[in-house]
């Protein structure tokens, strides 16, 4: 043949290159903005989508094959010849792609060299699995992919291993698996169209140890050399033609995972390099091959139905698993550098670098999953605005193939060359619900967000037409997030979520249903507008990581005097409850003021009288103390405000008085956060009609209190709201155990007016007093008494105590009074800690653990043939703790925690409440569990508190997805979790798609069970299909009913909008939980009965119930 076979040296001088292209330093840059995404005329060959199938070995030239004329590019470098006798068209480029081999060989550790062996030697489509994290080995067992080459071989330097493992040609799985639809999308991708053969024959570019050495190959690889170089072209490389195939399909299947399977696919074409086997320019010319070949099989219209299943199957069945194997693509800012630098490996362009990107035809098909809620011309935007420059050796083919950066369009838009409308929204799931655009955009056009579903803008961008929002979440994460124009929020969620300041480059503007939602961490944190504001709407404080400023800080600034209007309220999430926040509006900025610390007065302070007349006097009082200062002070005549002055004010003329009366006169002192100081009071007396007057006021003196009687059992009936009560005093023996006896007589007084109340609902409460010294704190009440109970009209009797309190319904008496023995003793104390596991002491810590307890004669109770106990117990939420998290944990013989579904924080009672069937030890734990995708989240708060009671759990890899729909399943799963229920014994279901294997039998047959669904018709219940917003309803509804709980009608609503619209079988499902306030409609008060529902909306409805339920 005519091929010689050339040394190349590292001394080259290669002035085009970047010192012979450093191994992981260049990367491409951004192009110019194109003024249209118009198809670009057809090449001779034609469209590659059009007439791919003419990759044939039988079409040898750029005329007839689609293959080779898109990578024709090539011959501007080199000139095929007919027999290997080829000439250089360009030394400088192609002798600098060789020395890239030698010196990636020269330089190569025994893990790279490792790493080229198995990606020579495996099957390229179960390779490129490697790409989809936690779910690889998942994948694998699902589709029935293995591998035989698991190592390398102690002889692997003289025996050629072939791999045997299970998968088919390709090693892409078994086509009539679970997921065999993704195992044919791949496959179908990787058909003889695809082949690199054509090509290699016609360029006849000779591998690189033929230029250079042999020794360059990986030492395992040197028995897969072939021996024939005339049948052993280098161009382009068809492992990684064939690695970028596979992930492309399985990312069009798994878009979650898009960039990370095209990173997988860079490095197995960067491996090829490592092994020596391959070139640079062999592996940039698979990439833009491989590229084509895909958007050909997804355009292909006898592929529709298969692409769409594909995409399906692996929503459904592959991303409701959680996996456990390795993810070395989790590092994002890693896989850029990486998937960026291999687009070009350092070559400097050779030609132009201005010529705007053109699209392929069909190009945009490769983005349909990944960015669905955009169509097909602004998909072809996002690629005209992603692409590479012009001018790189090999890339610049006539259709645009080549300067393609999947990896970068999979980040959004690059540039708004014109306006652009996105439309998200949440019932959708996946990259409807919610996405981010992770490129720096520019461009004179501006965006508008519609739809419910959240966007968040990451790159430093520069785009000057505006920011509209009409629904939806928006969410800037970074300082320019919202471009260099104006921004107005015209209903939905505006988010600043960035450390230190966010700019806006124009005006602001919120109306009256928006929302404007600053994250804050520091006192760095604010919002700086450059142009006008136009306050309205909500202005929503979200403070992070435990951070509560000191006094004063800056929210937002803006011109001076350039503010109109004010946030029409404001929220707060992260402040603990005990701080008092304001907002103050200055000329030029919108500030917050936070305090804990309230107003004091002198230990001498008096408030004092002067100057008395007959029908007034003058109040004095000295200046109150306070940390941030005191701002007012408010004057009252018994409970009337009289005036407020200001914080440099200590005297009030008081007129209007009577003559020869005594007043009660107070002065409270408040600070800039409205915290209030102690009333500092008088009793003062006007001058009497009889007095020549002019002398001070008369002073009244406060009767002395009057000393308590020694403790002894006593009782005070009482009433309160349809709550009768009784209260008893206990004694305490040497060891601390109190008692009380309560008597026969007692309980009928209290029946008595029991049976005279008209309440709708009747609470007896037995209320011991507090004990000093007290271990212990019981009562004794006769069987008698029992029976009286619980043939009265009381729906329940409470036992309230210096610990906590514990309240017995109509069943659980029915119980005490069917005991032995006869009388019952209640009782609660704390418990001890010894003895508790170590999960159980990371829980509980220092929060209190109680036993509660009750006896009938000797015997010991702890169940109450299915009465329902509930149990509150005092608890003080600490600094930085979130009170969703608080979780009551049943503690059992073995000291390890269970936790307890119905239970709650109440803030504003102060206690822990959790509802229950048996008796034991009850603690009050901290369970913060937090998920990386939920942070800001208008749902947090409630996916914070069923996680905390291990409710629902995230969905792999430290996220929730809360925008993500919820499946069927999944939500019997979230019901039956609630419902404490022990699903173990359903091993079977009536339902034909509810099958023995699947995850979800035992949640779906306990709902069905329980008559909580009925299934979806021909004995079918679809557990992998979105429910409905009026299906979750019905439901929760059902079981409502289940667990006894009345809905409460809160609300007299006139319903929804789209009433209309609801199914006649879910109406009254949908109309009671309206009224519950457990259901919200969306925009315009419709309920969009038919839409998804999301994981957070699960989650929001489900939290609303359970707290209604234990309120």
């Amino acid at each position: 043949m005519g091929f010689r076979k050339k040394q190349v040296s590292a001394a080259l001088g290669l002035s085009l290159l970047l010192s012979s292209i450093s191994g992981m330093v260049a990367s491409a840059n951004a192009s110019p903005i194109p003024e249209s995404v118009a198809l670009p005329p057809a090449p001779a060959w034609g469209y590659y989508v059009d007439n791919y199938k003419n990759n044939t070995s039988s079409n040898k030239t750029t005329l007839s094959n689609p293959a080779i004329g898109t990578l024709s590019g090539f011959e501007q470098l080199w000139t095929p010849g007919a027999t290997w006798d080829s000439t250089k068209l360009n030394s400088s480029v192609l002798d600098a792609n060789i020395q890239k081999v030698v010196d990636m060989a020269a330089k190569r550790t025994s893990s790279e060299a490792d790493a080229a062996y198995l990606d020579d030697r495996r099957k390229q489509s179960y390779s490129v699995m490697d790409g989809l994290g936690s779910l690889t080995d998942i994948y694998r067992l699902h589709v029935g992919a293995t591998t035989t080459i698991t190592g390398i071989p102690a002889d692997a330097t003289t025996v050629k291993y072939e791999d045997q493992g299970n998968g088919g040609e390709y090693g892409s799985g078994d086509p009539n698996s679970s997921l065999g639809s993704i195992v044919s999308l791949v496959n179908t991708f990787r058909n003889s169209s695809a082949s690199t053969s054509p090509s290699k024959t016609y360029y006849k570019y000779p591998r690189p140890f033929r230029w250079s050495s042999p020794a360059i190959v990986v030492p395992s690889l040197v028995p897969a050399i072939n021996a024939d170089p005339s049948n052993d072209g280098g161009f382009p490389s068809g492992h990684t033609n064939a690695a970028y195939l596979s992930a492309i399909a399985m990312a069009y299947a798994v878009p979650e995972r898009f960039q990370e399977l095209l990173t997988r696919a860079s490095e197995l074409g960067n491996n090829r390099i490592f092994a020596g086997m391959h070139s640079p320019l062999d592996v940039m010319g698979a990439r833009v091959m491989a590229t084509a070949v895909s958007a050909a099989a997804l355009n292909e219209p006898n592929n529709s139905l298969l692409k769409k299943t594909a995409y399906n199957d692996a929503q459904s069945l592959l991303l409701t698993q959680t996996g456990t194997a390795e993810d070395r693509f989790s590092n994002y800012a890693k896989n850029k550098q990486d998937y960026t630098e291999r687009l070009t490996y350092g070559f400097s362009p050779i030609q132009s670098t201005t010529k705007p990107v053109v699209v392929p035809k069909g190009a945009e098909v490769l983005l349909e999953t990944r960015l669905p809620y955009l169509d097909d011309t602004q998909r072809r935007w996002v690629l005209a605005t992603t692409g590479l420059p012009s001018g790189y050796p090999v890339l610049d083919d006539p259709e645009g193939w080549g300067r393609l950066n999947l990896f970068a369009a999979a980040d959004g838009y690059g540039a708004f060359a014109n306006d652009v409308t996105v439309t998200m929204d949440t019932y959708q799931g996946g990259f409807n619900a919610l996405d981010r655009w992770r490129n720096d955009i520019s461009g004179t056009g501006g965006l508008t967000k519609k739809g419910t579903g959240t966007l968040k803008l990451q790159g430093n961008n520069s785009y000057s037409g505006g920011t509209q929002l009409n629904e939806g979440t928006l969410e800037g994460n970074s300082a320019t997030a919202f471009g260099t124009g104006d921004v107005a929020n015209h209903g939905g969620t505006l988010i600043q979520n960035v450390p230190g300041q966010m700019s806006i480059g124009g005006n602001f503007s919120q109306s009256a249903g928006g929302t404007l939602k600053l994250n804050l961490s520091s006192t760095n944190d604010l919002l700086d507008i450059q142009g006008k504001v136009q306050a309205g709407g909500t202005l929503h404080l979200n403070f992070l990581n435990n951070y509560v400023p000191d006094g004063v800080i800056t929210l937002i600034t803006h011109g001076k005097d350039q503010r109109s209007g004010e946030f029409s309220s404001v929220e707060t999430t992260g402040l603990p409850s005990q701080y008092k926040m304001k907002v103050i509006y200055n000329a030029n900025s919108i500030q917050l003021a936070v305090d804990l610390e309230a107003p004091s007065w002198p230990a001498d302070a008096k408030l004092t009288g002067s100057n008395s007349t007959q029908s007034g006097l003058t109040l004095n009082w000295p200046a109150a103390i306070d940390n941030e200062g005191v701002v007012s002070y408010s004057v009252y005549r018994d409970s009337t405000l009289l005036h407020t002055v200001t914080g440099a004010t200590y005297s009030y003329n008081v007129t209007g008085l009577t003559p020869g009366t005594a007043y009660s006169f107070s002065v409270i002192a408040y600070d800039l956060t409205d915290n209030s100081s102690r009333p500092l009071k008088s009793s003062l007396s006007t001058v009497s009609s009889s007095s020549s007057g002019g002398n001070g006021p008369v002073a009244t003196p406060t009767p002395s209190p009057v000393p308590s009687a020694a403790p002894s059992p006593a009782s005070s009936p009482g009433t309160d709201n349809g709550k009768q009560s009784l209260s008893v005093t206990a004694t305490a023996d040497s060891s601390g155990k109190a008692e009380a006896t309560i008597k026969d007589s007692q309980i009928t007084d209290l029946l008595t007016k029991v049976s005279s109340s008209t309440a709708a609902k009747i609470s007896v409460q037995l209320n011991v007093g507090t004990v000093d010294h007290a271990k212990s704190v019981g009562i004794i009440l006769s069987k008698d008494a029992i029976s009286k109970l619980f043939e009265s009209k009381a729906a329940e009797v409470e036992l309230v105590t210096q610990f906590g309190s514990i309240s017995f319904n109509k069943s659980a008496l029915g119980s005490l009074k069917n005991a032995g023995g006869d009388s019952i003793r209640i009782g609660i104390a704390p418990a001890a800690t010894a003895g508790l596991s170590s999960e159980a002491a990371s829980l509980v810590g220092t929060r209190p653990m109680l036993e509660y307890t009750v006896q009938s004669g000797a015997s010991s109770l702890t169940s109450f043939g299915g009465g329902s106990l509930k149990i509150s117990i005092p608890f003080k939420l600490a600094q930085g703790e979130d009170a969703n998290a608080i979780t009551a944990y049943y503690i059992d013989s073995s000291g390890k925690p269970k936790a307890v579904a119905k239970s709650g924080y109440n803030q504003s009672t102060g206690k822990v409440t959790l509802l229950t069937d048996h008796l034991s030890k009850y603690a009050v734990g901290y369970n913060k569990i937090s998920f990386s995708d939920t942070s800001g989240h208008w749902g947090s708060s409630y996916i914070t508190y069923l996680a905390a009671h291990h409710i629902i759990s995230g969905t792999g890899a430290n996220t929730f997805a809360p925008d993500k729909g919820i499946t069927r399943a999944e939500f019997a799963k979230m019901l039956a979790g609630l419902a404490n229920a022990d699903v173990s014994g359903y091993s079977s279901s009536a339902f034909t798609d509810v099958k023995a294997g699947d995850w979800y039998l035992p949640y779906v047959a306990w709902a069905a069970a329980n008559n909580i669904v009925n299934g979806a018709g021909n004995h079918h219940f679809n557990p992998n299909a979105f429910i409905s917003r009026e299906e979750i309803s019905v439901m929760i509804g059902r079981y409502a009913d289940l667990a006894g709980y009345a809905l409460p009608a809160n609300s007299s609503s006139a319903g929804f909008a789209d009433s209309s619209s609801v199914s006649t079988w879910a109406m009254d499902a949908v109309t009671a939980l309206q009224k519950a306030g457990i259901l919200s409609g969306k925009g315009n008060n419709t309920f969009d009965p038919k839409g998804g529902a999301t994981r957070a909306e699960a989650a929001k409805m489900m939290t609303v119930l359970l707290q209604g339920m234990i309120q």
